[in-house]
């Protein structure tokens, strides 16, 4: 799971966590107009504020009640997280049956069976995990940078930053964390054994997280958040984010701390709520998601190019899914949200996300 050695870091996107601080630990929504937070600051402002006439009688004000747009751009980060991710997750609950785990949303159901943990199904997903260290001195780079970060990859197909899409990076941040919260649960009830705790041969180059494998944190975030942005910024599949993401899922089996089969769990399980998601951010638009029975079985790279017939090089083949499409952003719905309601904080946020595309 990206952030995967942190505890307030687990399984986000590398903006999540800057609820009370700045960069440097010291600002967010602590800041001042001019400057960080200080002592320095707050006696200075004291002494200033004491010189003041100030008139006790002045009257008092009576600001205007604040709607749904207003609320989304003002809520400090914390808060209006939160919110977000119990909007998107409404509904969904996590169960154990008995061989996996089932995941339900109103109208659908995913079970996701119980990897191997022996014979020669369980070998082979390990034997794929030692074969995986040759290609470690390629992907180092990768690996290290994305246990905290994976959305700066996903970027790549559009630029999109904190300057000029601050609501689409809240509102991809909240989808992160709607993500970690169900894939921890599902973890849990699974709780499969990490390649290096089988294994001595696997020797991972990254500290191997202490919580179970299966599914892939980083295949259900990247995923997850390749499907988000597909729906929110294209309004149609994209081949490159989900070549992206297949690769950040790969890097885990490349650095030892995952199985292939991590990988594959977690893409079907951030396909399965990508659709619920999309029902939520009240676009209008059909999931670009696809449907379980869709979703490509071979772990890594390879099982995107050979579920869409993409050849490794050369020539794309005329059908398929295109890469490289312009923007096209989706449209905001009215919303019929309750007011006050984190769905309706939500859909607000949507549509403001929406218009720093374009859209």
């Amino acid at each position: 799971m990206p952030f995967a050695n942190r505890s307030n870091r687990s399984n986000r996107s590398n903006r999540s966590n800057r609820s009370n601080r700045s960069d440097d630990g010291s600002g967010g929504e602590l800041l001042h107009a001019g400057q960080e937070n200080s002592a320095a600051l707050s006696h200075a402002l004291d002494a200033v504020a004491l010189s003041l006439p100030g008139r006790r009688d002045a009257g008092l004000a009576t600001p205007a009640p604040a709607g749904p747009m207003a609320l989304a751009g003002r809520l400090n980060a914390r808060h209006r997280r939160t919110l977000l991710v119990a909007a998107l997750l409404e509904g969904v609950t996590v169960a154990r049956t008995g061989s996996g785990v089932r995941i339900a949303v109103p109208g659908a159901t995913l079970d996701l069976p119980d990897p191997p943990r022996a014979g020669q199904p369980f070998l082979d997903e390990l034997e794929a995990v030692i074969a995986a260290r040759w290609s470690r001195e390629e992907r180092i780079d990768e690996i290290v940078l994305q246990q905290t970060d994976i959305l700066s990859f996903l970027a790549l197909v559009h630029p999109i930053g904190p300057d000029t899409h601050p609501m689409l990076l809240a509102l991809l941040d909240a989808v992160a964390g709607a993500l970690e919260r169900i894939t921890v649960e599902v973890k849990h009830h699974v709780s499969m054994p990490r390649p290096d705790w089988m294994s001595p041969a696997v020797n991972p180059v990254i500290q191997t997280p202490a919580h179970g494998a299966c599914p892939s944190g980083h295949a259900t975030e990247a995923f997850g958040l390749a499907f988000a942005m597909e729906q929110l910024m294209f309004t149609a599949p994209s081949l490159e984010l989900r070549l992206i993401a297949a690769r950040i899922e790969e890097n885990r089996v490349i650095a030892g701390v995952h199985y292939p089969g991590d990988g594959v769990a977690g893409r079907r399980l951030a396909a399965f709520l990508a659709r619920h998601f999309a029902a939520r951010l009240n676009v209008g638009a059909s999931a670009t998601a696809p449907l379980d029975a869709d979703v490509p079985r071979e772990a890594g790279v390879n099982g995107i190019l050979e579920a869409y017939a993409i050849p490794a090089t050369g020539p794309l083949p005329a059908q398929g899914i295109p890469d490289g499409q312009p923007l096209a952003p989706a449209t905001a719905q009215a919303s019929t949200a309750a007011t006050g309601t984190p769905l309706a904080l939500l859909h607000a946020s949507v549509a403001l996300a929406l218009g720093e595309l374009g859209g």
